[in-house]
């Protein structure tokens, strides 16, 4: 079982398995690896939850990374604070559905 799905309720707008999980890393390497760009490094640390996450390639992973952490748009009205699409399902090209 994945961490992120023993929360019996999500955040808003999310599914059960989106957040992200880490392993091997620390809550500081996460933000120093996010703010100097190293999206790719970063990646080979997700933890994936459930089989469409495991299916993902490091760059499908990569491409998610930058998509999450879009600057969130004031005023786009509905989604979440990241301006995806309220739904809670990340969308990255290639990915298996």
């Amino acid at each position: 079982m994945c961490v992120a799905d023993a929360f019996p309720h999500p955040p808003r707008g999310r599914a059960p398995s989106a957040a992200l999980a880490f392993q091997g890393i620390g809550f500081f390497d996460v933000g120093l690896l996010v703010f100097t760009g190293q999206l790719h490094r970063l990646a080979g640390h997700v933890v994936p939850c459930g089989p469409r996450q495991a299916a993902r390639s490091r760059e499908q992973w990569v491409q998610l990374l930058r998509h999450r952490l879009q600057a969130a748009k004031a005023g786009a009205g509905g989604g979440d604070v990241a301006g995806g699409d309220g739904r809670g399902a990340d969308v990255v090209e290639g990915a298996p559905s």
